[in-house]
């Protein structure tokens, strides 16, 4: 039985006056063999697989492979195939024709096809490939671009190697971050020369960044005297319990938040969110303090339970073995047990409001991290390519049968998807989602005493 082959053909072919040749190539690792026809000239020359006839198809072969192809009501019919010498019937091959602008206009396709087998893959990264949509930048850009793009690895190496100490301030992770994401934003460019929808996207929204930055500066400034931020941290700081060595500090920030503030709304997020850390610090020693305290009661009460109940732990998992005390050995056991028991109630309470505190301040700095990848990650560029130029975020293919005489031609035309998955798709590579909050780990450290470090 002879296996089916595929015939893709651009529907621009009808622009083509009747003997130009067609150019592609024949993929034969596939268990159907392929012919893609990327475009059509009026020269014979290498790359030739097929030529444009007439309604009798008369034209003979000059390759091994070599296709015949008619337009039929301005939509291209192959006539004859001929593959590795033979020919095929009509009933042996099907018809692909395909819009070639919209799949030379499409970036998503690659990320969803680029790794699959398919034909619509392949087909994808031949046309990429054979027209590249580069426009060549100004020269005089070339030299400042490099020179900024080296200077960037550095300062990108620097926060690689202090990464590990790096990590305790949101301020220094954010800015190592952003340095690694402006480098990659300018080698693209310079690769690619022009501006996609992963660039687009993340410049957009670094220029938002700026600006609602830019608005949040000028209404602190011009909308609040220096008076009342003074008093507005003095009180908030009695009201969090702060310590007084922390509100010099804690002034001092302000002033610190006017000028770094002007990099963008992001660093002010990550600013507030180490301000909130140090303003907090001394509730999480406590906290700590109360947790090792109710963990240390909680498990001597558990291992007294067995002197009470008159039982020893067998080394054997899950076995518990009764065991004969002394007059000694109980009354000290039970003096202990008692007294633990009762300061539990104590402990209990002191421990269960500083762990709602922790857990609600380590909420806050969750949502602090998410709303500055939102900001970070915010898709102003893809949504407005999504509603006006849909055909930059095809991401599907749409098969529709056509019925011209005795062939079965099939349509593909390239669709797009829900604009939730576009945008999840359009997220710039070097931008990381904060990872999900593991809720059910978080309540087994609340009720087993252990020190919740991070959400």
């Amino acid at each position: 039985m002879k296996s089916s082959a595929l015939v893709l053909l651009p529907d621009s072919l009808c622009q083509y006056k009747v003997g130009d040749y067609l150019y592609g190539f024949v993929k034969r690792d596939a268990p159907n063999p392929a012919v893609y026809v990327l475009d059509a000239k009026e020269q014979l020359g290498s790359g030739a697989c097929g030529r444009l006839v007439g309604d009798e198809g008369n034209a003979g072969s000059i390759g091994v492979d070599w296709v015949l192809v008619s337009m039929k009501v301005q939509v291209p019919v192959v006539v004859k195939l001929t593959l590795g010498g033979s020919e095929l019937d009509c009933c042996d091959f099907c018809t692909l024709v395909y819009d070639r602008k919209t799949f030379l206009r499409s970036e998503l396709l690659v990320s969803s096809k680029s790794e699959s087998k398919d034909c619509f893959g392949t087909l994808y990264l031949a046309l990429k490939a054979g027209c590249p949509r580069a426009i060549k930048p100004l020269p005089a850009l070339d030299a400042p671009l490099g020179i900024f793009i080296r200077l960037l690895e550095v300062f990108n190496f620097l926060f690689s190697a202090c990464r590990p100490v790096l990590r305790y301030s949101s301020f220094a992770t954010h800015l190592a971050d952003s340095t690694h994401s402006l480098l990659w934003a300018l080698r693209t460019f310079k690769i690619q020369k022009t501006v996609g929808l992963y660039l687009g996207n993340y410049m957009l929204a670094l220029l938002v960044d700026l600006f609602c930055g830019f608005v949040v500066l000028h209404f602190l400034v011009g909308q609040t005297s220096a008076q009342e931020v003074y008093g507005f941290i003095s009180a908030t700081t009695q009201q969090m319990m702060v310590p007084g060595l922390l509100r010099p500090l804690l002034e001092f920030s302000y002033y610190v938040f006017l000028k770094l503030g002007l990099l963008g709304l992001s660093f002010q997020i990550a600013i507030v969110t180490d301000v909130f850390t140090v303003a907090t610090f001394h509730i999480y020693c406590i906290y700590i303090y109360a947790a090792r305290l109710y963990e240390l009661q909680a498990s001597g009460l558990w291992s007294l339970s067995r002197l009470v109940l008159g039982r020893n732990r067998n080394p054997q998992p899950g076995r518990v073995d009764s065991c004969p005390y002394t007059k000694e050995q109980l009354f000290l056991g039970t003096m202990s047990f008692t007294v633990l028991l009762f300061l539990l109630p104590t402990t209990l309470v002191y421990y269960v409001v500083f762990v709602v505190i922790r857990v609600g301040i380590k909420t806050v700095s969750e949502v602090l991290a998410r709303l500055r990848y939102c900001v970070q990650a915010m898709p102003l560029y893809t949504t407005i390519v999504w509603l006006f130029l849909p055909s930059y975020t095809t991401m599907t293919m749409k098969i529709t049968p056509k019925k011209l005489d005795s062939s079965l031609v099939l349509s593909a035309q390239p669709v797009c998807s829900s604009w939730f998955t576009t945008v999840c798709h359009c997220v710039p590579p070097p931008l990381v989602a904060p990872p999900p909050i593991p809720w059910v780990d978080a309540i087994k450290k609340v009720f087993t005493g252990k020190v919740i470090r991070s959400l």
